[in-house]
């Protein structure tokens, strides 16, 4: 009975040692991942900082000033260039449904685009219409 308790106990005890040893080793593992991830923030926090400091360095106004001055050469409007909102043109005065756009599809064929749709007439429309506006 003795040896059986005394096997018992070992056995119990080689169990618990194991179940620590792969508890342990868990722990290891997750420590590691867990230094990796706070490497990877650590990075990403410099290299947001970096793009910060560059953005802020972009958007300085003298630099934005100087090279509006190299590249777009811009100067002060005239006053014909002005106009007044009633002098704008309306978009239906624009005659957009009478424009036609010939293009040619890959397969060869060519089909006329209009550059504003008619309105469709279809009675299916109108009842969508109609029923679409009723409550």
């Amino acid at each position: 009975m003795s040896a059986r308790l005394g096997l018992c106990g070992l056995l119990i005890a080689f169990v618990a040692a194991s179940g620590l040893y792969v508890m342990k080793d868990g722990v290891n593992r997750l420590e590691g991942e867990l230094q990796r991830h706070r490497v990877l923030v650590a990075t990403e926090q410099a290299r947001l900082h970096r793009l910060r400091a560059e953005w802020a360095m972009l958007e300085q106004p003298s630099r934005l000033a100087r090279l509006a001055a190299e590249h777009l050469h811009l100067r002060p409007a005239q006053p014909t260039q002005i106009m007044a909102i009633a002098d704008v043109p309306r978009r239906a005065d624009l005659g957009l449904d009478e424009r036609v756009l010939r293009v040619v599809l890959p397969s060869g064929a060519e089909v006329d685009l209009r550059l504003k749709p008619r309105r469709p007439t279809s009675p299916l429309v109108a009842m969508a219409k109609a029923l679409h506006r009723e409550p």
